[in-house]
């Protein structure tokens, strides 16, 4: 055991293969693929996300803002009944978008609606016993309809959204003052001149966005 953890760590970091997701991502990504060039875009994503907040004292500003959003919403209902998990589930995602997108939404913004519920179907999906069953007869079973083509559409839809924002933050970039995670990514991209294109930059946003 420690052979394999310690001294030869390296040799056993990788992770193994996602059935479900590996059509849809292909081996891109950060949280379902592995290798020299995960390891990479890992360790930039995590630098990334922590100069703009994440894991430190400077995302209290963030939290405070969406808190204060949290509030004056719920004085909306005036001490009535209300199902709260739509509410937490929502400031925890729009915090991470600030972060990601330079933005947070209103709670009844259709997009952040729609992007609210692709995630809730992916994740259901993804953590369902089909997809345990799926991983062992996928041979036979991609041939099939069944909720890996749901997911699939479902992902198509969260990279169409994202894909928007993109193309936004390419018309606004300021290489000088980076304002979010996609400006950031975008000006590496640049000064790596790596053979990347917007949808690598999608498909690392949506990541970040899916574990949250």
């Amino acid at each position: 055991m420690r052979e394999a953890l310690v001294d030869q760590g390296e040799a056993f970091s990788g992770r193994g293969l996602i059935t479900i997701t590996d059509s849809i991502f292909q081996g891109t990504g950060v949280f379902f693929t592995s290798g020299k060039s995960w390891k990479v875009l890992w360790q930039f994503c995590m630098t990334t996300m922590k100069d703009f907040g994440m894991g430190k004292h400077s995302i209290e500003e963030r939290i405070k803002e969406e808190v204060q959003c949290l509030v004056k919403e719920l004085q909306k209902y005036q001490g009535a009944y209300l199902d709260p998990t739509f509410l937490f589930r929502s400031i925890s995602v729009n915090i991470v978008c600030s972060i990601i997108f330079g933005e947070r939404f209103h709670y009844l913004d259709p997009k952040f609606l729609q992007l609210l519920n692709l995630l809730k179907d992916t994740f259901i999906i993804f953590s369902s016993f089909y997809a345990q069953v799926f991983e062992l007869l996928s041979g036979i079973l991609k041939h099939f309809p069944g909720p890996q083509i749901r997911m699939y559409s479902n992902i198509q839809e969260m990279k169409a959204l994202i894909a928007e924002s993109i193309e936004r933050h390419q018309e606004t970039l300021d290489p000088s003052a980076p304002q979010d995670f996609i400006d950031a990514f975008l000006i590496c991209m640049d000064k790596a001149r790596a053979r990347l294109d917007w949808g690598c930059v999608g498909k690392k946003a949506m990541d970040m966005v899916q574990t949250h």
